[in-house]
This record gives structure tokens, sequence and C-alpha cells, in this order.
């Protein structure tokens, strides 16, 4: 039952409407050349699991393929550290770069190799520590843009739930308590931030 409200007071207040602007966000900035480890380090998102997942149900990269990686993979601990902290298996990472994980493990041996320019990319802290090749980048993600709160909290009788408005920004959200409609509002006031930052992104030189 609890599920059930939630989901009828998210959709209300047009939380799903703001998912779905941002997953076509991903989308477009995938098009531009950003990897998926870019773009959730560019909205500042401590995993890139969802981004992965909008991915793979708009179509747009291949789902990794179910079970345990295989045994012949193995990948150094360090770069399976940093695709966990990301939220990612290696074989994710790679359908996000186009490479079979198979394939991406034999080029993990040639530093030349595709892949390795595909770690450079992503974890150049890493990259300059293996190759010893310094690597001007910053991994710290993009600069969050900042929308100030001017939040207004009313009850209204003809909703029977409690309203809570950032007029600035055309956020509307309701809830049974105060808590959960303020949540709800920064909650896409969040949301709000992160399609401005994706959407400003400049299309990535390919040389890059």
């Amino acid at each position: 039952m609890a599920k059930i409200y939630a989901y009828r007071q998210k959709l209300l207040s047009g939380g799903f409407e703001l998912e779905e602007k941002k997953e076509r966000c991903f989308v477009e900035a995938y098009r531009k050349g950003y990897s998926v480890v870019e773009i959730a380090s560019a909205c500042s998102m401590k995993s890139a699991k969802y981004l992965h997942a909008s991915l793979v149900k708009l179509k747009v990269i291949p789902g990794g393929r179910r079970g345990r990686q295989s045994k012949k993979i193995e990948l150094p601990d360090k770069l399976s550290k940093l695709l966990k902290k990301h939220g990612l298996t290696f074989a994710q990472w790679c359908a996000g770069w186009g490479f079979t994980p198979e394939g991406a493990a034999d080029g993990l041996a040639d530093r030349r190799s595709e892949v390795w320019q595909a770690v450079k990319n992503d974890f150049p802290s890493y990259y300059q520590e293996v190759t010893g090749i310094n690597v001007n980048s910053s991994e710290s993600g993009g600069a969050r843009e900042s929308f100030d709160v001017d939040l207004k909290l009313t009850w209204s009788g003809l909703k029977k739930n409690y309203v809570a408005q950032i007029a600035a920004l055309g956020v509307e959200t309701v809830g049974k308590t105060p808590h959960e409609a303020v949540y709800q509002a920064l909650a896409q006031r969040k949301l709000l931030e992160e399609i401005a930052i994706l959407e400003k992104l400049p299309p990535k030189p390919k040389n890059k």
C-alpha cells in the first residue's frame, strides 16, 4: 500500500516526467561523445548503475550478459575497484564503449589499444599511475547548476494534501505530510539541476 501511495504522489507531482526528460538527456549526452562514467561524473552521481540501465532500456547500448563474469577474464584489482565504485560491472562498462568483455580483456594487455584509451578517458588517475603518462583531466565531476530555493508550503483542502511550490522552477509537489511534499519538491529541484548540466554539455571533440 505504501508503494502504491508513493507512486501516486510522485505521479501527481510530475516526478516521472522529469525522470524521463533526464533519461533523454542521458541519451543526448552519450550521442555527443560522452561515456557512461563521464555523464555520471558530470551530474555528480555516486553510481552509474541507473544511467547504464536507462541507456539499455532506451536501446542505446546493449545490456550486459547475465551471470557472473567469466573466470577467464582477470582484471587488475584497482580497475575492478574503480568499476565497482561507479556501480558498473566490467561487461556493463564494455557495453558503454562498444567492446566485448573478452576483447576488452585481451586489449588490456596492449596499452596502445582502444581499451586503454577508454581507461584513460574514464579513469585518468589510474591510467597515469599505470603508464606514467601525465593526463590533464579532472575526475571530480561537472560544475553543478545551483538553483536557489524559495519554497512555499501550504495545505490544500481541494487536493487533501500538503503542497510544496518552488515557483521560479515551476515545481509543485504534493504529500500527505509536510515532509513528503518538501522531499518531492527538493528531489525535483535536483533533477532540474542535473538536466541543466546535461543540456549544457557541448559535443565532445572526436579526437579526445
